[in-house]
């Protein structure tokens, strides 16, 4: 969906097969990298198993640079000259293609996400980091920021397509997976750093925010984010029906590789 969002195309559409066979294979032995720290486990199997992580490393690298090689070619077709100079033309800021603000978010999100996930997959590395906060820091960066933005901007896009009736505010849709990445930008850094430093995980440390007398104690913002709810979710339902193009699913097809860009 992002190439298509960007107007342009998947570059490799062999890539993109490859690495979801090669995903498959890996993935399905890979649990155990969560229990690093479970006795019952041995360390060879536990080194076997911090072995087959890194090899993820390379179908993830992979993705990265077919995605970032689409997003090219679309900022290639939309006019943008120079090595860089395509970043510029791509839709960070149409409402009508608000379902790339949340998949670009989500993408700059997981990759910061995926550079640490690598200090996590190293057996020793992580019996240093596994009961900190570092840990929930970088769960949030890889589930919290893609898959998350993902669910919410696909819930809106279903609910437009499915109702044919247009999303209200769509200017406020757009703000919500920018403000979201900013805001889990600011928290999974405090957690890592903190963590880092010894912060455990798993621990509560302060309940100042179910406090009544402290500052932090401002209940107000749940109704808010209620009635914000209602409006984002029920408010097209009163809409008038329309066929726009918007509403349908911007699917690649399978198309062979674009053409070779030259970079003037």
């Amino acid at each position: 969906m992002l190439p298509k969002l960007a107007g342009g195309k998947l570059y490799s559409d062999y890539a993109g097969r490859f690495v979801f066979m090669i995903f498959i294979l890996l993935s399905i032995p890979l649990g155990v990298h969560h229990q690093f720290a479970e006795p019952g486990i041995s360390s060879g199997y536990k080194d076997f198993q911090s072995f087959l992580t890194h090899l993820i490393a390379i179908p993830s690298l992979i993705t990265a640079f077919n995605l970032a090689s689409s997003l090219e070619y679309a900022g290639k077709k939309n006019g943008a000259t120079g090595i860089l100079g395509w970043m510029k033309k791509l839709p960070y800021a149409n409402t009508d293609k608000y379902m790339f603000a949340y998949l670009i978010s989500g993408l700059l999100i997981f990759i910061l996400g995926g550079i640490g996930g690598i200090i996590n997959a190293s057996h020793g590395m992580s019996n240093v980091v596994h009961n900190t906060a570092l840990i929930p820091g970088h769960f949030h960066l890889t589930v919290g920021g893609p898959v998350f933005l993902a669910i919410i901007g696909m819930n809106m896009f279903l609910l437009e397509g499915l109702t044919g009736k247009r999303v209200v505010s769509k200017r406020l849709h757009l703000t919500v997976p920018y403000l979201w990445m900013l805001g889990l930008l600011i928290m999974s850094t405090g957690m890592k750093l903190g963590g880092s430093m010894g912060e455990p995980r798993r621990t509560n440390l302060g309940l100042s925010y179910l406090n009544r007398s402290h500052e932090l104690f401002t209940p107000e913002w749940v109704l808010t984010t209620v009635i914000l709810i209602v409006i984002a979710y029920y408010g097209p339902l009163k809409e008038a029906v329309t066929n726009s193009e918007t509403n349908s699913l911007p699917y690649q097809p399978n198309n062979p590789s674009p053409e070779k860009i030259i970079i003037k």
